[in-house]
């Protein structure tokens, strides 16, 4: 045997060694994050009520403005959560631009607070069994309203081009595209499991103005931009019936981020 293939040999052996014994890299993946794809799951208990309760410090300049502005004491009993504060935490600087448009429709529902002091707003709801938080859900007597906020592309038309399981596909110009997976229906489903209501309506609630809709309302799920969002839930609740003797009690605060505590904690 020449000299030339013992050398080779002898480097393959070694090459193999170093590869057997190795140590793994460390992550790099920032604490409280899972991989892209996955929803992070470190701030919820099993029952779905939130664990992880961030510091101050640890919110963007949009989350801190709203826990001050909605965590006074008129508005503390009635808002909870904090809109889109699980994309962030999960999908870092891709999570925060769906995070804007959550509080920018957390914005506008929080303000109808005022109009319907009965009303109840939740944020970031984690319901036990489902795979995806509830964006926002409005409570008023026996009416509830389930809202999903897409933050799609302007300058396209949307429609639904086919059902698949509970989830509805959305293309944009006739084309599928990555996101146009609306997961509300399932949702809705669940949430009727959890959460016994007489009416129950579902909306997606689109904040980009430039989005052309062809059908406003595939599979009974009401679409509509963020201009006319407020004056469509207004057309429903002014509709409810509400016991003013019997206020409207909702256990759903426990499944969300408590704002008292994020503000208080340092």
């Amino acid at each position: 045997m020449s000299t030339f293939v013992i050398i080779i040999i002898i480097v393959m052996i070694a090459l193999k060694i170093v590869t057997t014994f190795r140590k793994p890299a460390k992550s790099k993946s920032k604490p409280y994050q899972n991989k892209p794809g996955g929803r992070n799951r470190n701030s919820r208990g099993k029952s779905g009520a939130v664990s992880h309760i961030p510091t101050i410090d640890e919110l963007s300049l949009e989350h801190k403005a709203y826990v001050e502005e909605w965590n006074d004491s008129l508005h503390k009993e009635r808002i909870h959560g904090l809109p889109g504060f699980s994309l962030e935490e999960t999908f870092g600087t891709r999570g925060a631009i769906g995070a804007k448009g959550e509080l920018k429709t957390a914005k506008i529902l929080n303000e109808l607070c005022f109009k319907y002091p009965e009303l109840r707003v939740h944020h970031g709801v984690h319901l036990k069994g489902c795979d995806w938080d509830l964006d926002h859900i409005v409570i008023l007597g026996n009416t509830a309203i389930i809202i999903d906020t897409k933050v799609w592309k302007g300058g396209y038309t949307y429609s639904v081009r086919k059902k698949k399981g509970d989830d509805l596909i959305f293309v944009r110009d006739g084309k599928e595209f990555k996101g146009g997976e609306v997961h509300l229906k399932g949702m809705v489903k669940k949430f009727k499991r959890s959460y016994p209501t007489e009416k129950l309506f579902s909306v997606l609630s689109l904040t980009n103005e430039k989005c052309a809709i062809k059908d406003n309302s595939p599979y009974g799920i009401d679409v509509i931009s963020l201009k006319t969002l407020g004056e469509h839930i207004n057309n429903i609740l002014d509709n409810v019936e509400v016991n003013t003797e019997a206020p409207t009690k909702t256990d759903l605060g426990s499944y969300c981020l408590d704002l008292a505590l994020v503000r208080d904690r340092v």
